[in-house]
């Protein structure tokens, strides 16, 4: 199955306005096949439409790059708070190799199958920590960049990782169309002074699926 799932991933990065590496979009096929297996015993995805998949996970998980700027260039330390089955921490780091990513879980099983994931596709730059996002302050080099994805009650993080982190930093949060569902984000990050920027809604698409996707980007200096 895994050469079918490559040149359905294939097809998609070429449509896309990210390009993707033969060695990439073999990790990527691997990954997605791993995924849908693993599903059937332990809940890691509702998606399991391959299309779906594609879009939802990997496209949708790399649509962040854009907004971040030169220091994907450089070598930097981030962090995925609740990463689950290793989205978008896990893609990110594939496309970022300078990059170093911690990716935060809670879930026992989750952290194993990301571990597993992680050895089984030689994904060096990675690593999983069981923990909630006091785990941030164990980390040796501090995170300078924190996405967040579909994680519940996202505003509490917000609220929260200031106190945890100190020094400058700047977090990702993958937001849907409805900015209605933003106000107790953006409430905690006025009360916290982070700096606040939103993104325009971008489209993503692929075959006969699509969804639209906005990032709120706080920054925040905790020298002050």
């Amino acid at each position: 199955m895994t050469n079918e799932i490559e040149e359905k991933i294939k097809d998609a990065f070429e449509k896309s306005v990210y390009p993707c590496e033969p060695e990439i979009l073999m990790k990527l096929g691997q990954f997605m096949e791993m995924v849908l297996t693993k599903n059937e015993v332990t809940n890691l995805t509702a998606i399991t439409d391959q299309s779906a998949f594609i879009l939802n996970h990997f496209l949708d998980s790399i649509a962040v790059i854009p907004y971040l700027g030169e220091c994907t260039l450089s070598d930097s330390t981030a962090a995925d708070i609740g990463t689950g089955a290793g989205f978008p921490g896990l893609i990110l780091a594939m496309f970022l190799p300078k990059w170093n990513f911690y990716l935060i879980e809670r879930n026992a099983k989750k952290c194993d199958f990301v571990e597993r994931t992680i050895d089984e596709l030689g994904v060096s730059n990675a690593k999983v920590i069981r923990g909630d996002i006091d785990v941030l302050q164990d980390i040796e080099v501090q995170p300078s960049r924190i996405f967040l994805r579909a994680v519940e009650k996202s505003e509490r993080i917000v609220a929260k990782i200031g106190k945890v982190l100190r020094g400058e930093f700047k977090m990702y949060l993958y937001r849907g169309p409805n900015r209605e569902l933003d106000a107790k984000i953006l409430r905690e990050a006025k009360k916290a002074n982070y700096a606040i920027m939103e993104t325009e809604p971008v489209k993503l698409a692929f075959c006969n699926e699509s969804t639209i996707r906005r990032f709120i980007i706080l920054e925040k200096s905790n020298s002050e």
